[in-house]
């Protein structure tokens, strides 16, 4: 039950943020590119932070059913690695192909 509440939750704050995003477009005349970049950051910060949450508990539970030692830590290390592969692979793949 407390899963669907945080799930509830989750998918409540995603909503309000594209939400208030369309708000600022529709009422705001000229947008900067310092502003937009701001919130491009925002919104891929908060994407990412709703990977974790939804991912880490799932993986606490696989990983603790084979008594690894600081299972925790090497979930965090293994999602932020992957981070890393997906940026390297951006760089690696040229821009006109992206």
């Amino acid at each position: 039950m407390n899963g669907i509440i945080s799930a509830l939750l989750l998918t409540l704050i995603a909503g309000a943020a594209t939400g208030i995003g369309g708000a600022l477009v529709l009422f705001k005349k000229k947008i900067s590119s310092d502003f937009l970049a701001g919130a491009l950051g925002l919104s891929a910060g908060v994407m990412i932070f709703i990977s974790m949450a939804e991912m880490f508990p799932e993986a606490q539970d696989m990983i603790g059913g084979t008594g690894m030692p600081h299972g925790e830590v090497f979930i965090l290390v293994a999602f932020f690695v992957g981070m890393g592969i997906i940026t390297l692979i951006d760089f690696l793949i040229p821009e006109y192909e992206n």
